[in-house]
């Protein structure tokens, strides 16, 4: 099994970082995130000795909301990054990172509450955004 993995990898030739630099980009934002770390960080207390009131938390429900968190952190940060590169719309940013239309609109209207996108009006009647960072 080992052998057939390694050749199947070997045949796909070397990784281009560049074709997937958003991604990659993204990825490690999300993986330097305080959020992810305080969450990491409070994982053994919160599964073993509770929160404040001694509320334990499931293993398993834990690794929901971690899992939860990080794709959240993630396509925020995706998102955020293909604004650095300057698509601006819904549409474009969609295109680019193959997220969904309706999912990008609430992230973006996430993002504009916690002013870290900021809305630049419309150009031909399509909303257009830019990061503030």
């Amino acid at each position: 099994m080992v052998g057939e993995v390694t050749e199947s990898i070997k045949s796909q030739g070397p990784f281009d970082s560049h074709a997937f630099e958003l991604e990659l980009g993204a990825a490690e934002i999300t993986a330097q995130s305080e959020t992810l770390r305080w969450l990491v960080g409070k994982e053994v207390s919160l599964t073993t000795q509770g929160d404040v009131y001694g509320r334990r938390c499931d293993v398993s429900r834990f690794e929901e909301i971690l899992t939860s968190v990080l794709k959240r952190e993630y396509n925020n940060n995706l998102i955020r990054m293909a604004l650095k590169e300057g698509l601006s719309s819904v549409r474009d940013i969609h295109k680019r990172t193959g997220l969904e239309l309706a999912h990008i609109s609430h992230m973006l209207s996430d993002l504009e509450k916690a002013n870290q996108v900021v809305f630049k009006g419309h150009s031909e009647g399509v909303p257009v955004f830019e990061n503030i960072s």
